[in-house]
């Protein structure tokens, strides 16, 4: 979605670093697949643009988070609080 990008590139100039959460790689330019949603867009849609439901990752290091054994990922339990947290707020939410 075009609306998308707009949101990768915000979210991608609020991190100082632009280093890859994961292994630490330097991120030379922006590139909407350096920004890897922790709670999928599908499941939680309402969530896909929030502020907290994403991390900054290598191209490797997405694979890994999407394809791979995330659970091996050293971001992982940071990432697994986060999507407690959401999945809270988002649960909460549609009870009101």
């Amino acid at each position: 979605m075009k609306g998308d990008i707009e949101w990768y590139k915000n979210m991608w100039s609020t991190r100082q670093n632009h280093q890859c959460e994961e292994c630490g790689v330097r991120l030379l330019h922006f590139h909407p697949m350096f920004v890897s949603h922790i709670l999928s867009k599908g499941a939680y849609p309402t969530l896909r643009q929030h502020p907290e439901n994403w991390m900054l990752y290598c191209m490797a290091c997405h694979q890994l988070w999407e394809f791979g054994n995330r659970k091996t990922m050293k971001t992982y339990p940071r990432a697994m609080e986060i999507a407690e947290r959401l999945k809270r707020e988002y649960h909460e939410s549609k009870k009101k």
